[in-house]
């Protein structure tokens, strides 16, 4: 599905909202090697230069970090600091990936942050905060059954868009 999308024409605020949500089902799917991959490094002091998921973070923190430069410069997101966001949004997968492990996360919960995630980028245009390509669904975003809209604690500091064109009861 990845390698579909981006095969045809999108923007990088499309692509990283893809990521996202590949991501959300990374970390609602219970089978896999997440456990195992962390336990090892939780157990391993290897140095810097030979750890495998520090490389992997570093990374994706550039890949990250190119198409939020992307699309602040197309005007999809305002962002001044690409790569601390990019640092941020991989920070809070990390978080999520160990929580979903241990304690328990649910699609609500994952889909919150996610639209958190948005709005600390200043989503503008109709996506806003409201953005469901954001979540790949239709439903309702958040753990309380609201629209963010409806629900402006959900994007603290939230600068509503001109353009903004609500689908679902919004503002």
């Amino acid at each position: 599905m990845f390698e579909e999308a981006l095969a045809e024409e999108t923007t990088s605020a499309d692509i990283l909202a893809l990521f996202l949500n590949e991501q959300k089902k990374e970390i609602l799917n219970k089978k896999g090697l997440t456990v195992a991959i962390y336990e090892f490094y939780f157990g391993q002091k290897l140095p810097k230069k030979d750890n495998f998921l520090r490389k992997q973070f570093n990374a994706a923190v550039l890949v990250i970090e190119k198409l939020i430069e992307d699309a602040t410069e197309n005007g999809e997101f305002v962002c001044s600091n690409p790569r601390g966001a990019a640092r941020n949004i991989l920070y809070v997968l990390e978080g999520l990936k160990i929580s979903a492990q241990t304690i328990g996360v649910t699609e609500a919960m994952i889909n919150q942050e996610i639209l958190y995630i948005g709005c600390s980028l200043h989503l503008t245009g109709p996506a806003c905060c409201d953005d469901v390509a954001l979540l790949g669904s239709n439903h309702t975003q958040t753990a309380d059954g609201e629209f963010p809209g409806q629900n402006d604690h959900q994007c603290p500091g939230r600068k509503h868009s001109p353009l903004a064109e609500h689908s679902h009861g919004g503002n």
